[in-house]
């Protein structure tokens, strides 16, 4: 305990008024339509996703299909969030120079590639290889960074609809043995894909005539989750992809 601790500081202390007043604090900074969590100041966009809609019985091109908004995606910009993982103290640690693994059963067998990590993959270290032979800018050598994408929807109570649809980013040229530690927050969440509101069926009844099949909505969470993608893969992201990153 600090030598400065004084127990009577907390005589007029209440917790829930200053976790009330720290409510406040970061409403007002983060702004009346910006939930905290998913603050621009922390990053975060808002995005709607325009989704051309389907019928049965309707032939048309999808370009004169009608079409519905579904508001209410958070994302981040992937470059961003890369940036931010190699500037990392985590990233002193990672593996920049991917190598083969072996393996032998006994003292006079063969030996045997194994595969521990990503950056023992053939694959990993062919594109390596590639990159390798790309110009060098500023004597800076060129290396791979690896990312693995996660995505699994989250029922978040016993009761109720309340759920989420989170993305998320892990470095590979990080150990497995690190980055699946929850502690060592190695993961990076880069969106949160929002579900096909409510008032759709309204819509889809008014436009149509007839309520969206069960089929019609699984292709419809399908499109939105590649939409989702189309918006992360912005042309920020792919002239990293396609240039690097000069870090």
């Amino acid at each position: 305990m600090h030598a400065d601790w004084n127990t009577d500081d907390l005589i007029s202390f209440c917790s829930s008024r200053e976790s009330k007043r720290l409510e406040d604090f970061l409403a007002v900074q983060s702004g009346p339509s910006d939930h905290v969590s998913f603050s621009v100041n922390n990053g975060w966009k808002h995005s709607s996703i325009k989704l051309s809609i389907p019928a049965d019985g309707h032939q048309t091109s999808e370009d004169l299909a009608p079409t519905f908004n579904v508001p209410g995606l958070a994302h981040r910009s992937l470059r961003a969030v890369i940036e931010g993982i190699l500037q990392s103290p985590a990233a002193e640690s990672f593996t920049l120079h991917p190598y083969k693994a072996y393996w032998r059963p006994s003292p006079n067998s063969a030996p045997e590639q194994i595969f521990t990590e990503t950056f023992t993959a053939d694959f990993f270290i062919d594109e390596y290889m590639k990159v390798r032979q790309m110009p060098e800018i500023d004597g800076i050598e060129n290396v791979i960074f690896g990312i693995s994408i996660w995505s699994d929807s989250t029922h978040l109570t016993n009761f109720g609809k309340a759920s989420l649809w989170p993305i998320y980013l892990y470095p590979t040229n990080q150990l497995k043995d690190i980055r699946g530690k929850p502690t060592c927050f190695s993961e990076s969440h880069i969106a949160y894909i929002p579900p096909i509101p409510d008032e759709f069926q309204d819509w889809y009844t008014e436009t149509f005539g007839v309520p969206a099949s069960a089929e019609i909505l699984r292709f419809l969470r399908r499109e939105l989750f590649m939409a989702v993608w189309l918006c992360l893969l912005d042309p920020n992201f792919m002239d990293a992809y396609l240039h690097g990153i000069l870090s």
